[in-house]
């Protein structure tokens, strides 16, 4: 599986680019903290994300990524 965000950092929206796997993925948003701040469903492909649905501010983000029951991949997210 190949995930990107696109572009980070970010102002407020971004695209989540999901290739090499063909079923959902579910995301979670932490910050630099642990605490979880959002959730989203991913489609394969391009998902496109506004930072103030999840109401993101300024700073740093870790996305998790799950799909069939397993942990996929943690991305760095930074919103500008």
């Amino acid at each position: 599986i190949d995930v990107k965000i696109s572009p980070n950092p970010a102002r407020g929206a971004f695209s989540i680019h999901i290739a090499n796997y063909n079923k959902d993925l579910r995301g979670v948003i932490f910050n630099v903290l642990g605490k979880k701040v959002g959730e989203m469903n991913l489609k394969p492909g391009i998902n496109s994300v506004s930072s103030s649905d999840f109401s993101l501010g300024s700073g740093i983000y870790l996305i998790k990524f799950s799909g069939g029951g397993a942990d996929i991949a943690t991305k760095k997210l930074i919103i500008n």
